[in-house]
């Protein structure tokens, strides 16, 4: 009996390897995501007389 070999075909491998590394890519930003739990952005408190509330009021006149 002889041996029956499939042929190798280029378009496959590459088909193949193309699909392999976007399985890992894929994973690989998954894990590297990182999950926003709870509130990011926490109120502050300002009044008018604050620097950095004057220097925007400026600003924001002149421009």
């Amino acid at each position: 009996m002889s041996n029956a070999k499939t042929p190798i075909r280029i378009q496959d491998i590459r088909n193949r390897a193309a699909r392999k590394l976007g399985e890992t890519s894929t994973n690989q930003s998954a894990k590297q995501t990182n999950k926003i739990t709870g509130s990011m952005v926490k109120p502050i408190h300002v009044s008018k007389t604050d620097p950095l509330v004057k220097r925007m009021m400026q600003y924001k006149k002149i421009n």
